[in-house]
């Protein structure tokens, strides 16, 4: 059969001519795609996903403790497990503390290594040299990277293709000297992969491609591979798939992120599924409008563009079908996008978005792959100097594309102000630049934004949260707590929603109410810890001290520096005669707060034998 000149190249001589050049491009290849997205390091942190993993997240910011470490492999928090996700993120809090500057460095790093990875694999199973670098290039500098690398919250993204960047070489080295070491090395990069992040779960059937091309493992002589044993030395592999598949969709079942059949009928998933392949080639392709947030519109779309999209991915496969001998790599290439897609392409609906740009990043590998062994075939030989130029200015082209989509990055105003001027109906980006105004103190215009998200999504929990947030804000609290009402109603199980209503209770002086819903919201996230200290706080001033005493110990076991509950418990206890345990917590919040005032009013009262009885308690919440 006829064979492409990467094909030829190899079966003469399967490393590259020139180890050295390997490394200087592999350098080159770091370093450049390190730069090109150097501007993501002065980043904020963003308001959105961000502070559920780090800014607000009190098991990562307390660092790599043993009780941290514990919670990373037995959370389900934010519908998601991934321990050494989170173990990546502890361990940046242990170097940068809350710097996003270091966490937005590791990102960096993995990706420029992840595509250091590839290359090297690619020329490793090629022998192709400078296509290689081509078909990584193009994988590291194109704009839908920007997503996943730019954005703090995605580390699971990074992390995990590194990971299986780090699969692809060992199981090259297995290909080419297979023993039960090497695959349990591959074993345990992939364990360790899909502890960073599930969609990996895809990952065994793309190296079942990879065996067809660039491995030839069918085709290499002496050391070609039966099927039987093709299936079964692969087995291990499936079956850390299939218990990462029932992990993470219990664990998102859980979390209520799972759009059940009748909220999102299977016609308009499957609808949504075949736009959305469409819509990443057009993305891959010409990357303009590239936002964080792509509405759900299958319910409003006409029947004729799922069918011609259809139509159009059915047309494109028969062809490289058709040409799967002599350009092994396009069909491979084209076969590992549509598969690694499969688990994010909406048949299993999570969230409400119809697509995502960090959803493409392992996918791309195999356009790359398709790159760096298809276009060789095309037109190299016969057009060699207008090839090599186009191939550059498309890599310049790419990586300037990159470096404007990075802009849009660099705070969470700017990211979804852009975001509305790309997309239409977008509730979500109204939604989150309400909540960013809100936190600037802009609550009329946060307000204006939270309308506007209503109109489009009438039955948000968090939207009519937020909402009443900014009107508690602006003193309007009976409007408020209509609106908590309404998003305790949707999110009956988020605990931070049921925290704001109670704070809304809590300030009209409706203590015994606020209490009782505080209590609800523990039993649904006991690690919220300013729902424990408010509940302490709602105790104390109901007058019931011997439960408001309990929860004021158990806020001091989680954090001991918590001035206002020493002084609060210190009340309490020289209310009910206990002048002593009393002077030790007004000590202890004089050496967190040696200028408190009302701490040395209170210890000198007690050590002249006449403690204040009943001091009121300091009630902030």
């Amino acid at each position: 059969m006829p064979r492409s000149p990467v094909q030829k190249k190899r079966r003469a001589d399967p490393r590259p001519k020139s180890f050295f050049a390997a490394v200087v491009l592999a350098t080159l290849l770091g370093i450049g795609t390190f730069a090109v997205f150097s501007p993501a390091l002065d980043n904020q942190f963003l308001v959105f996903d961000d502070d559920t993993y780090v800014t607000e997240n009190p098991q990562v910011l307390s660092g790599l403790t043993r009780q941290s470490v514990a919670w990373a492999f037995t959370t389900g928090h934010d519908s998601n497990w991934f321990p050494l996700t989170w173990l990546s993120h502890m361990l940046d809090v242990e170097l940068f503390g809350v710097d996003p500057r270091g966490h937005h460095a590791t990102n960096l790093i993995l990706h420029a290594a992840s595509c250091a990875l590839l290359f090297a694999f690619l020329v490793r199973t090629t022998g192709g040299l400078w296509w290689s670098a081509l078909g990584a290039a193009v994988f590291a500098l194109h704009p839908l990277r920007v997503e996943s690398v730019a954005w703090v919250a995605e580390r699971k993204d990074v992390l995990s293709v590194f990971l299986a960047m780090g699969v692809l070489w060992a199981y090259a080295g297995y290909a080419a000297r297979p023993t039960p070491l090497r695959m349990a090395g591959v074993v345990a990069l992939f364990a360790l992969g899909l502890c960073a992040k599930s969609m990996l779960v895809t990952l065994p059937f793309a190296l079942m491609l990879l065996d067809y091309w660039p491995l030839r493992r069918f085709s290499a002589g002496e050391r070609s591979i039966g099927i039987a044993r093709w299936i079964a030395e692969k087995i291990p592999l499936f079956v850390l798939a299939a218990l990462s598949c029932v992990v993470t969709f219990r664990v998102q079942q859980a979390g209520g992120s799972v759009s059940s059949i009748e909220a999102l009928p299977l016609w308009a998933r499957l609808q949504n599924g075949l736009m959305a392949y469409v819509g990443y080639l057009e993305n891959f392709f010409w990357p303009d409008g590239l936002a964080p947030y792509y509405p759900h519109a299958a319910a409003g779309l006409a029947a004729w563009k799922p069918a011609l999209a259809a139509l159009g991915l059915a047309a494109l496969s028969a062809i490289l079908w058709k040409a799967r001998r002599s350009a092994p790599a396009a069909w491979v290439g084209w076969l590992w996008f549509l598969g690694t897609l499969v688990p994010v392409i909406g048949l299993v609906q999570v969230g409400g978005q119809a697509m995502a740009d960090r959803y493409t990043y392992l996918p791309s590998v195999g356009l790359s792959i398709a790159l760096a062994g298809g276009l060789p075939w095309l037109a190299l030989r016969r057009y060699p100097l207008p090839v090599v130029a186009l191939s550059i200015a498309c890599l310049v082209a790419l990586g300037t594309a990159t470096r404007f989509q990075l802009r849009h990055w660099v705070d969470g105003r700017t990211l979804f102000t852009h975001t509305l001027n790309v997309t239409e109906n977008n509730a979500l980006a109204h939604k989150m630049l309400g909540t960013i105004l809100a936190r600037a103190g802009e609550h009329e215009a946060a307000l204006d934004q939270y309308d506007r998200a209503l109109q489009l999504d009438p039955v948000d929990g968090w939207l009519h949260n937020n909402l009443a947030n900014s009107l508690l804000a602006l003193g309007r609290s009976d409007r408020a707590l209509v609106h908590y009402r309404k998003a305790v109603e949707s999110d009956p199980r988020d605990a931070r929603i049921r925290f704001n209503r109670a704070r809304a209770l809590f300030e009209r002086a409706d203590y015994e109410a606020a209490a009782a819903e505080l209590e609800r919201a523990l039993e649904l996230d006991p690690d919220l810890f300013e729902a424990r200290y408010t509940l302490a706080l709602s105790l104390h001033l109901a007058g019931h001290d011997a439960e408001a005493r309990a929860q004021y110990d158990a806020v001091l076991r989680l954090r001991p520096d918590t001035v206002d509950a020493h002084l609060n418990l210190a009340s309490l206890l020289a209310k009910h005669g206990e002048p002593r345990t009393a002077a030790h917590h007004l000590e202890r919040a004089l050496v967190l707060e040696p200028d408190n005032v009302d701490a040395k009013r209170r210890l000198a009262a007690l050590r002249a034998q006449t403690p204040p009885v009943g001091a009121a308690p300091r009630n902030t919440p």
